[in-house]
């Protein structure tokens, strides 16, 4: 028996999200090493984790990270900061996750 119009979509999207990854995957480390060949520095973040709810910071982005200033100064009228980072790491992620993420680049500069 044949799939479905759905069933066949489903598969099909599921095909496409798989080989957008493995391709994203591919761009990142062809561009991590160009990178490496006209010896850019890279910066990484990975924020200290909050204690309960009295984190003063955000995270957009893997890329960004949103200082608010408001939540440690007694000046209400202060401005939030931005700043952007090549990959900002979740507090709660696991040192082997992270060194996955960043083996290459700490091998090369070995």
């Amino acid at each position: 028996e044949e799939p479905g119009p759905l069933e066949a979509t489903q598969s099909e999207i599921k095909r496409l999200r798989d080989r957008l990854a493995t391709e994203s995957s591919s761009r990142r480390k062809l561009l991590n090493e160009v990178q490496d060949l006209r010896g850019i520095v890279r910066v990484y973040c990975r924020p200290r984790p909050a204690k309960e709810d009295t984190s003063i910071f955000d995270t957009p982005s893997q890329e960004t990270l949103v200082l608010r200033r408001d939540k440690f100064s007694k000046s209400k009228k202060t401005q939030s900061m931005t700043f952007e980072f090549d990959r900002i790491f979740n507090p709660a992620l696991p040192q082997q996750d992270i060194y996955g993420e960043i083996q290459e680049v700490c091998l090369g500069v070995l």
